[in-house]
């Protein structure tokens, strides 16, 4: 009897928190399942989609990453067997913190009228998709998981022609930084924790195959920026949550994306996380 009424106790907490536990045949399990979305932005960490217009005009006619067999976060989180599913990802694959143009064109010369959304854009949708109508400015999601996007990483990340561009300072890296905190900022404002995911170690990617950019990061400008990612993160913004999600990390064979085992577990870590703080 004692024990019943400890499993019953445990059971209103966690309902009154938020977190509801999975019954079975046999009676309550341990795992426990969040009630509430999580929300996800980011580039092709986040979303293996490429932008696409109105007119079916996009970047790479749209193309996602492995032509749709690619397990992106934001799918691994719905498959993930502790959490409901409840998962709203407007991610896209190639984004940065910057709204831009796709200035691939004519070897790098030329932009098309193809962009991509921020990702303040990106958190905004997600907002919507959640907006409490009876209490203005509160959400039904506790968190937003946020990938590294594609600031410094290759030439077709500026709203000029590739061949215009050159790779990161040190201050264009911080910038890029900077925004990333302000959009936490935005997120611990609204009642909304941030969940930053790392970056993918220097040395389990293949940079070489990424020659078709005018330009692309090199090992040890990932590797800093990496760095200065996770330290400004972890060192600036109180209250947001860094996770090493990519540890072990394996990639599809592309040399910069992880294959769906590595998927699984970093969505497997960010599942524990929101599981163990309702």
């Amino acid at each position: 009897m004692a024990c019943l009424e400890v499993t019953k106790k445990k059971v209103s907490v966690l309902m009154a928190s938020g977190v509801m536990l999975m019954a079975s045949a046999s009676g309550v399990q341990a795992e426990q399942v969040l009630t509430a979305p999580i929300l996800v932005v980011g580039a092709s960490m986040a979303n293996g989609d490429l932008p696409l217009n109105d007119q079916m005009q996009g970047v790479w006619g749209g193309l996602n990453v492995g032509r749709g067999s690619y397990l992106d976060l934001g799918k691994a989180l719905i498959k993930d067997p502790r959490l409901p599913g409840f998962v709203i990802n407007e991610g896209v694959a190639g984004a940065s913190t910057v709204a831009h143009r796709d200035c691939s064109l004519s070897a790098g010369t030329v932009c098309s009228d193809v962009k991509w959304i921020s990702f303040d854009q990106q958190f905004d949708r997600a907002l919507s998709r959640v907006r409490n109508f009876a209490q203005p400015g509160t959400y039904n999601a506790d968190y937003v998981v946020i990938t590294h996007g594609n600031d410094c990483m290759h030439s077709n990340n500026y709203d000029v022609p590739e061949v215009q561009t050159t790779p990161c300072t040190a201050v264009e890296m911080n910038e890029y930084i900077d925004r990333l905190i302000a959009l936490g900022r935005r997120a611990l404002s609204v009642g909304i924790t941030p969940i930053y995911t790392s970056y993918p170690p220097a040395s389990a990617l293949d940079f070489e195959r990424y020659r078709p950019f005018y330009w692309f990061i090199d090992s040890g400008s990932w590797q800093a920026l990496s760095e200065l990612h996770r330290l400004r993160i972890e060192s600036e913004l109180v209250g947001a949550v860094y996770l090493d999600v990519w540890e072990g990390f394996e990639h599809n064979g592309d040399g910069l994306h992880p294959n769906s085992k590595t998927a699984r577990k970093a969505a497997e870590r960010i599942a524990q996380y929101v599981i163990n703080n309702p």
